[in-house]
Order: structure tokens, then C-alpha cells, then sequence
């Protein structure tokens, strides 16, 4: 009798991690303290004040893949968890403060991208969320991690400021020759702007089998260097000459 009601109460931790409410307001009826049937998959919605199933109101489909690294899914799981909660939090506000009923037809996909040469492990997450605007809504997140060393790969351990000076004026070159259609060189300069390295803060590695990155991969947000219509461009640098590779 210990061990079958020890299994229950850890049983109950489990479903408490998934199913958005802590273990002590689980009774043993089946219904949360909310009188929500977790078993049914149902949790209590802060936002609309009531049971819900997640899946009838709206679509979340997560497609990440391991690393194979603990230590760098860990990092990539919290911001795949962030990012779903905030979608979450997002939606039902709408489907309260809209009143609406049934499949919203809101959704957030979430796919990952791989990237492993030598000991790097470059990780690409993206995300594309619809809440019933104009248009979805895209983000990218990047990972680049040294496998031997076990720690992350910052963008000033690859390229010096004076390098990301004449990266971005290469890449800025390029882009009026590509866009020449939807070009605006202000907003194409503010976005490449050394000044704030966030804008060159997506990117990806493909290093040697020694460890040397020999490629570096930047991808620029919706609306940084131009408008909706353009895209998310995405730019290969070799490094050493650092010229684009087309």
C-alpha cells in the first residue's frame, strides 16, 4: 500500500507539470480544484475562466528535434516552453475578449533546423504564429554551441567588430541588388547598423572538422531590412574573405 500510494503522488506531480495546475489542488475524483478532468486532458484557462482543451480552441505543433546535447535542449526546450505559453496566454485573451466559439483556426508552429560540422552544433528554431491578424507572425531563435567545450558560441567569438563592419556593408550590397524592386536603402541600413548587434543576432555556423568556423549564416527578422513582401532574407558569409556566398 506505501509504494502504490508513493506511485500516486508521483503520478500526480507529473500531470500537475503538464496540465498547468500545482499537485496539491489534484483530488483524487479526478477533477482539479477548479473541477477540471485532467485525465480528459482538460485544464482551468486564467483567461476565460473555465475548463478548456487546449486543442479544440486552437492548434500548436511542435516539431523541435534533440541535439543530442542535454545541456543545449535544455536551453531550447525553455524557450519552445516560453514561446508556447505566451502563444497560449495570447489566444485565449482574444477568444475571451472576442467571444468566440469553437476552433479559432489560431496557430503556432514551431520547427527546428539542425545544423552539426566538427564539435558545432548550430541550432535554428522557427516559429510562425496566426492570431487572426492580416498575417502571421514569424521568429527565428539560434543556438551555436562547441560540443568539446561545452558552452555557447557568441557572435564576437567568430567575427571581429571591424569584420561585422564590412560584413554588413557587403550584405547591404547585395540586398539593393536582390531587392532593387522593394528597396529602401534607410531602412536596409538601419537594420545591417553595427551600432546594435542584435540585428546580426540570428545566425548559424558551419565550422571545419578542427572547430574553425568557416561559414556564417545570418537571418534577418520580418520587416529589419525591408517590408513584409521581401521576406526573412537569409545571407552566407564565407568567412576569412568575407564575401557572400550565393
Amino acid at each position: 500500500m506505501k509504494h502504490i500510494f508513493s506511485a500516486l503522488i508521483g503520478l500526480g506531480i507529473i500531470l500537475s507539470s503538464t496540465s498547468f495546475v500545482s499537485a496539491s489542488s489534484l483530488v483524487w475524483n479526478d477533477k482539479d480544484a477548479h473541477k477540471c478532468i485532467w485525465s480528459a486532458g482538460y485544464r482551468y484557462s486564467e483567461n476565460l475562466w473555465k475548463c478548456i482543451r487546449p486543442w479544440e480552441l486552437y492548434t500548436i505543433k511542435n516539431n523541435s528535434v534533440s541535439t543530442g546535447n542535454k545541456r543545449l535542449d535544455a536551453m531550447i526546450t525553455q524557450k519552445i516552453g516560453k514561446i508556447t505559453q505566451s502563444f497560449q496566454k495570447d489566444a485565449e485573451w482574444l477568444i475571451r475578449e472576442l467571444w468566440l466559439t469553437g476552433t479559432t483556426g489560431y496557430e503556432l508552429q514551431i520547427d527546428t533546423t539542425l545544423v552539426q560540422t566538427g564539435n558545432t552544433i548550430s541550432a535554428l528554431v522557427e516559429t510562425y504564429s496566426y492570431l487572426g491578424w492580416a498575417h502571421g507572425q514569424s521568429l527565428n531563435y539560434t543556438w551555436n554551441y562547441d560540443g568539446k567545450k561545452n558552452k555557447l558560441i557568441f557572435l564576437s567569438n567568430v567575427v571581429s567588430r571591424k569584420e561585422l563592419g564590412v560584413i554588413s556593408k557587403n550584405i547591404e550590397n547585395f540586398l539593393i541588388q536582390e531587392l532593387w524592386d522593394n528597396i529602401d536603402i534607410d531602412w536596409i541600413r538601419e537594420g545591417l547598423s553595427v551600432k546594435k548587434l542584435s540585428n546580426f543576432g540570428i545566425f548559424t555556423l558551419q565550422t571545419d572538422d578542427s572547430g574553425r568556423p568557416q561559414f556564417i549564416e545570418f537571418h534577418f527578422a520580418d520587416y529589419q531590412v525591408g517590408p513584409h513582401a521581401i521576406g526573412m532574407p537569409v545571407v552566407k558569409i564565407r568567412l576569412g574573405t568575407l564575401d557572400i556566398v550565393k
